[in-house]
């Protein structure tokens, strides 16, 4: 439980991809940030789809840090944190002192950059189990009648250098102290076997 307790109230949501995850964990993060009190800023919210790579959504992401000043940025993913970090800190913008940020993922360069990147883990070698299991169910099983299913697999927050300290930082109290769907990994069982959103990095 952390982005409450040191005084975050300012919280930012970066997302430079389209797909259903996005879509789920933008509403989490809206459901969550009213749970615990805490204003959604229209002017903090930055969903531009599959505009990653683009210029534009790197001087959007400029822009926001510079103009709004938010103290903690929730990105879709690890890729969309990192470019948040680095422009950050091309702006001279302390991290975590000034402003907290936090991926999703756990990609290994979290480990290589400075200061290192806060994320949320999923376990994907548990998603992988599961999703072989429920294929070969359905080879050898009877299709007629089959039934989707969900299962879901808890997250862990792995707290590191571009965070407040894990004891005081708010922004794991907002987002991981209730049990919203941004932080598990859905896995549907359909007609194939395939994962409820469509795939992102």
């Amino acid at each position: 439980m952390v982005l409450t307790r040191t005084g975050c109230r300012r919280i930012a949501w970066v997302c430079g991809y389209c797909c259903e995850s996005a879509q789920r964990r933008f509403e989490a993060f809206r459901r969550a940030l009213a749970h615990h009190g805490v204003s959604l800023e229209e002017s903090l919210v930055l969903n531009e789809p599959d505009s990653r790579e683009n210029d534009f959504f790197q001087e959007h992401i400029r822009r926001m840090i510079q103009n709004e000043r938010p103290d903690a940025v929730l990105a879709f993913n690890d890729n969309d944190a990192l470019t948040v970090l680095n422009i950050a800190l091309e702006l001279g913008i302390r991290v975590p002192d000034e402003l907290s940020i936090v991926g999703f993922g756990d990609l290994s360069h979290c480990l290589i950059v400075r200061p290192t990147l806060s994320t949320v883990q999923q376990d994907i070698e548990g998603l992988g189990r599961i999703a072989v299991r429920k294929l070969l169910e359905r080879i050898h099983g009877n299709a007629e009648g089959f039934i989707p299913e969900k299962t879901f697999l808890e997250t862990r927050i792995v707290p590191r250098g571009s965070c407040r300290s894990w004891r005081r930082s708010v922004f794991f109290a907002v987002f991981f102290s209730v049990p919203y769907p941004f932080s598990r990994r859905v896995l549907s069982i359909g007609i194939r076997v395939k994962t409820s959103q469509k795939t992102c990095p």
